[in-house]
C-alpha cells in the first residue's frame, strides 16, 4: 500500500492525472495493443522458425517499434485514429 501511495505523490507532483480505465470499452482499447504483439510476436517467431528467448526479444523489439512507428502516424495532425 505504501508504495501505491509514493507512485501517486509522484504523479500528483509532476501535475499528471490518473484517468482509471473503469469500463469494458475503456479496458479494451488498454488491451488491444498488447493482444496484437503478443499475436505479431507468436506468428513472427513461427514463420521465421525462432525458437530461442534471443530471437524473440529481437523480434519483440522490431514489432514494438513497428507499432510505435504507426501509432506516431496516427497521433499526427489531421490523422484520426479510427
Amino acid at each position: 500500500m505504501r508504495q501505491s501511495l509514493k507512485f501517486k505523490q509522484v504523479l500528483y507532483e509532476l501535475s499528471i492525472k490518473i484517468i482509471y480505465a473503469l469500463s469494458p470499452q475503456a479496458k479494451g482499447k488498454i488491451e488491444r495493443p498488447y493482444g496484437w504483439l503478443q499475436d505479431r510476436i507468436v506468428r513472427t517467431c513461427a514463420r521465421e522458425g525462432i525458437s530461442d528467448i534471443a530471437g524473440a526479444r529481437e523480434v519483440l523489439s522490431s514489432e514494438l517499434k513497428r507499432y510505435n512507428r504507426a501509432i506516431r502516424y496516427t497521433l499526427l495532425p489531421g490523422r484520426s485514429r479510427t
